[in-house]
């Protein structure tokens, strides 16, 4: 049920759109990312399971974070956070 990376991406350049384009005389906001990576994913890729531990994991961050965090699937790391902080 998470978001594939090019959502992710898109809100990512919206909000740094709004910040770089914004009244200079606004706060500006704070955006921070963390990207997630399974070190043996290729591994539990090879041996099937893969799908299933990436499912649970996205459970648990789903479950974990407030709904002010963006949580996507990706490739190269299975899972981007964004994250805006309003001043």
């Amino acid at each position: 049920g998470l978001p594939k990376f090019n959502i992710f991406e898109d809100r990512l350049q919206t909000a740094i759109n709004y910040e770089i384009y914004k009244d200079s005389s606004l706060p500006r906001n704070k955006i921070a990312i963390c990207c997630i990576a399974i070190k043996n994913y290729i591994a539990l890729k090879n041996d099937g399971q893969a799908e299933f531990v990436v499912q649970r994991m996205a459970e648990k961050l789903l479950l974990s974070l407030n709904k002010i965090y963006t949580v996507a699937l990706g490739e190269k790391y299975q899972f981007f956070i964004l994250r805006i902080f309003k001043d």
